[in-house]
């Protein structure tokens, strides 16, 4: 049957030319020119994945018209032949034969417009997969399959051979002819099958088997003559010639870019006095001259490397094109650089919608911020009273509004980011938020502890604090921490959660209104009267000028101890930052009229064998008249 015969037509798409192969001058070319083809097979094969449903279903209808018209084109022959030899008398039964034909060419008719109609319906949703000359130029494209080879294998198998031609000096355009067969055209090449042209082929382009087939031939003659033309010895050598052309013309350019950029360059260091000046607002500069001149001077280098990159996009791409096994990496070059650029445009340019949302967003919290600012500046001031909120409130308070703000913001602005939707984006945030509450719990600690801190006001910056055994200046406060500087200038950074934790002493919170009382302890003697220890620690005290005399500085006698009564002078001061020196004041004072008045101190206490009528009283303090007491003695000596 003629379906079975289109069939085994079909082999000669696909198997081979059994002839022996010559080596190709373009040799590199048809490699790079195979893998394309075959990556554009590929990517084809997955997008026609979806509809090969369809098209199956489409080319089994056309078989099935084929044979319906190669059985009708039997019946029309036979009939024919019965028409031929009935005689001239047989009138009725001839007539019954021509409707008989005239029916068949109706359904014939009818069949070849449905037929048609699936064609079209075909090449609609069908891909169309290119068989490519030796230029890598694109001869015709296949959508139909013959029997069980699909365009895909056609289309491989018949680029092949064009290739095969070449390498076999094809150079005449006679040599490629066409061999007539019922229902298909096979183009030939010495005793080769290039390609078998159908009726299905045909009416895909609208036009017949006969014509389509001569045009068929015309383009692969043309394609390979074309082919052979570019590879000629003369061209070649033309072609070596406009690529050293461009290679020289492209140095050049780079020496007159680089001279015209190192001249602006010399330009701008030796006249920047001339071309700039400081941009400042009354007193203060924002900007100087030197520091002007190097930004125009970064700004020019970064112009330079734009025209390098401008000059090799534009010359590489005509360096490749000019020699045909080439050209095909000149696009591919054009298109890496073009397809980023263009993406980076495009995408910029449908960002620009988010990114007017953005600058909203950012203006205004701006200005709320600064709104912010003002309003805890004047708290902070004294101009704006609130009760209950103290001025030392205000600075913090503004540290806490102002983050707060600036994370409203950042929840505003997050569904505009780009890729803030993407999966990557997403995981990304999920790490930052894990790795940020494992590592920050003790600074979130702190931070709260500071912030309790600032609201409980146990002190502020200045105060003289003892916090766990640590005793200094408060120098700084922030949210995390709070560092204290001792009277030997060492300066402590103490954790805030550390602080709310620990029992805070605070020796300048009542300075100012009841003063601070500083106390040292002594110890005398019973000897010595009482009243007489009492004068001497006030007189003592009252020396220090650095103890106020109203309130008045007190004794008071703490406890009994064996050999001595501890005695307690204290004084009140406001400058609670000098407590070190002001003690060493009070203490020398003590020991000076101690020795001043022959009073004895026991600090700390100790135990001494006397044989003798002797003080621990220096001599140069030794009253002018004492009263001599009376020893025992025992055979002339003393008992001790």
């Amino acid at each position: 049957m003629y379906g079975q015969a289109v069939v085994d037509s079909s082999s000669h798409d696909i198997e081979p030319p059994s002839v022996p192969k010559q080596s190709s001058v373009d040799s590199g070319h048809r490699v790079a020119t195979q893998d394309t083809f075959l990556m554009q097979s590929r990517a084809q094969a997955h997008a026609d994945s979806l509809l090969q449903v369809k098209l199956s279903r489409l080319e089994r209808h056309l078989s099935q018209m084929d044979s319906l018209r190669y059985r009708d084109s039997l019946s029309k022959q036979q009939l024919q032949q019965e028409l031929l030899l009935l005689r001239a008398s047989d009138k009725l039964q001839k007539e019954k034969i021509e409707a008989r034909i005239d029916s068949i060419k109706q359904v014939e008719n009818a069949r070849k417009a449905e037929k048609q109609n699936k064609l079209d319906s075909l090449k609609q949703v069908a891909v169309g997969y290119p068989v490519l000359g030796v230029l890598g130029d694109t001869i015709v494209n296949l959508y139909v399959r013959i029997g069980s080879y699909s365009p895909s294998d056609r289309a491989h198998s018949i680029s092949s051979r064009v290739k095969w031609m070449y390498e076999n000096d094809f150079s005449e355009r006679d040599s490629l002819y066409l061999n007539y067969t019922k229902g298909y055209i096979d183009i030939m090449y010495k005793d080769m099958i290039v390609m078998t042209v159908t009726e299905n082929d045909a009416l895909l382009n609208d036009t017949s088997l006969e014509a389509y087939s001569e045009q068929l031939r015309d383009r692969f003659v043309s394609s390979l003559l074309r082919a052979r033309e570019e590879y000629s010895v003369r061209n070649t050598l033309i072609r070596a010639g406009w690529v050293l052309l461009s290679i020289i013309l492209t140095i050049g350019a780079l020496y007159l870019i680089a001279r015209a950029f190192r001249w602006l360059k010399m330009q701008v260091s030796k006249h920047k006095q001339r071309f700039f000046k400081d941009l400042k607002y009354r007193d203060y500069t924002f900007i100087t001259i030197d520091q002007e001149a190097s930004i125009v001077l970064r700004l020019l280098t970064f112009l330079h490397w734009v025209a390098v990159i401008i000059l090799f996009v534009v010359i590489i791409p005509i360096i490749f094109s000019i020699f045909p096994f080439t050209r095909s990496w000149s696009a591919q070059i054009f298109h890496f650089i073009k397809t980023p650029v263009i993406n980076l445009f495009t995408a910029v340019w449908k960002y620009l919608p988010n990114l007017f949302n953005i600058a909203i967003v950012v203006v205004v919290l701006r200005y709320a911020i600064k709104l912010v600012k003002y309003f805890f500046g004047e708290i902070e001031q004294g101009k704006l009273k609130l009760p209950g909120f103290h001025p030392d409130f205000a600075q913090p308070t503004f540290v806490i509004v102002r983050t707060l703000l600036l994370i409203f913001g950042v929840i505003l602005i997050f569904p505009y980011l780009p890729g803030s939707g993407s999966d990557a984006f997403k995981g990304i945030s999920v790490f930052v938020g894990v790795l940020f509450s494992l590592g920050s719990s003790s600074a979130i600690a702190n931070m709260v502890a500071g912030i309790v801190i600032t609201y409980m006001r146990p002190f502020k910056v200045g105060d003289r604090i003892k916090v766990d055994g640590i005793s200094g200046d408060v120098v700084e406060k922030t949210l995390l921490v709070t560092k204290i500087k001792q009277v030997t200038n060492e300066e402590v950074t103490i954790p805030n959660s550390k602080i709310l934790n620990s029992n805070t002493i605070n020796y300048s919170a009542l300075v100012e209104s009841k003063g601070l009382i500083l106390s040292t302890e002594v110890t005398i003697g019973f000897e010595v009267p009482w009243r007489e220890v009492e004068n001497l620690l006030l007189e003592a005290i009252s020396r220090c000028p650095h103890i106020l005399q109203a309130p008045k500085p007190f004794v008071m006698q703490m406890e009994f101890k064996d050999f001595y009564t501890v005695y307690s002078v204290n004084g009140y001061t406001v400058e609670a930052n000098s407590q070190m020196s002001i003690y060493s004041e009070i203490r020398g004072h003590i020991q000076d009229l101690c020795r001043e008045r022959g009073v004895e101190l026991l600090s700390p206490h100790y135990h001494e064998v006397r044989n003798r009528i002797q003080s621990t009283i220096p001599p140069e303090y030794e009253p002018p008249i004492k009263k001599e007491r009376k020893v025992p003695r025992v055979n002339g000596d003393p008992i001790a």
